[in-house]
């Protein structure tokens, strides 16, 4: 029980971070639908919504267990 507990509060924190890179993605987005360049961290941000939607699958699936 504790351990599904651990992992719902994980499941809880990498949602939150995942809104707020999502966050970051969307003014990067604006930025360069502006006309502007497109930034250098655009990847690096992309890459990291990546890591974490993949950590909430991993941590779905656990719980399911």
């Amino acid at each position: 029980m504790a351990e599904r507990r651990a992992l719902g509060i994980e499941l809880m924190q990498a949602r939150r971070l995942l809104a707020t890179i999502s966050n970051n993605v969307n003014q990067i987005a604006r930025h360069a639908n502006a006309g502007d360049e497109f930034p250098e961290d655009a990847a690096a941000a992309v890459a990291a919504a990546r890591r974490v939607a993949d950590r909430m699958y991993e941590l779905v699936e656990e719980l399911g267990r």
